[in-house]
Formats: C-alpha cells, sequence, structure tokens
C-alpha cells in the first residue's frame, strides 16, 4: 500500500496488516471482499 511497506506483505495472499482492513470491507462491500481488489 506505501512506499514503507515491507515487500513480504505484498508477496502473501492476504497479508497480515490487511486482516482488519478486510473484515472492515466485508462487512460494508461483500461484493468487494475479494484480496485481489486490495491491491
Amino acid at each position: 500500500h506505501g512506499p514503507g511497506d515491507p515487500p513480504l506483505l505484498f508477496q502473501r495472499k492476504v497479508p497480515v496488516y490487511c486482516k482488519n482492513e478486510t473484515v472492515m470491507l466485508v462487512t460494508t462491500q461483500p461484493q468487494n471482499a475479494h484480496p485481489e481488489n486490495f491491491f
């Protein structure tokens, strides 16, 4: 997401630091709750 983020996070299917973000999106926007749409 940001230039300071560790590269490992971008290599994972669902970055650990996005898990809370994922829960929020699943709750508010079910149609967009896909990890590939976060990047």
